[in-house]
């Protein structure tokens, strides 16, 4: 038997789970935003700019039926 119970620590487990559908707009905003808000380092800038550029075509597929 076990002795100790198994503790979930991670605050992600506490949020609401949320569609994709509405996740990825907010991803996308996000990223936008720190990317017109400040300077950023050359390899953070291009990172942040991948990461745009994927949300975007997650955004333009079309849903699986």
């Amino acid at each position: 038997m076990l002795k100790h119970a198994l503790v979930m620590t991670s605050p992600h487990l506490d949020r609401p789970l949320v569609p994709l559908a509405v996740a990825l707009p907010r991803m996308l905003e996000n990223i936008e935003t720190e990317l017109t808000g400040r300077e950023l380092e050359a390899t953070k800038d291009g990172r942040l700019r991948q990461r745009a550029e994927l949300t975007r075509g997650l955004l333009a597929t079309s849903p699986i039926t």
